[in-house]
């Protein structure tokens, strides 16, 4: 199992300077989803269920997070879980 393109390039916007322009949560997700299009916006909404809605454990959720190119830290796959 790994995350889609659409989900890899949401993460590859969470980086580490993005709390400077991103303040609440809204603009969080907003600044995520930027650089996607309205159909791969859609695919990455249905990747997350599918993911999220999966028996996928909180340890390979972990395990995800740390492969995305991401830079915030979840030191436990429950806290990417209710990210």
């Amino acid at each position: 199992m790994k995350f889609s393109d659409e989900l890899n390039e949401a993460c590859r916007s969470l980086h580490q300077d993005v709390e400077y322009y991103a303040k609440t949560e809204a603009e969080l997700t907003e600044a995520s989803l930027a650089g996607l299009s309205d159909k791969q916006r859609r695919k990455l909404t249905a990747d997350l269920h599918t993911l999220l809605e999966s028996n996928v454990t909180d340890d390979k959720l972990r395990a995800l997070w740390w492969d995305s190119p991401s830079d915030i830290v979840f030191e436990k796959g429950a806290d990417v879980r209710a990210f």
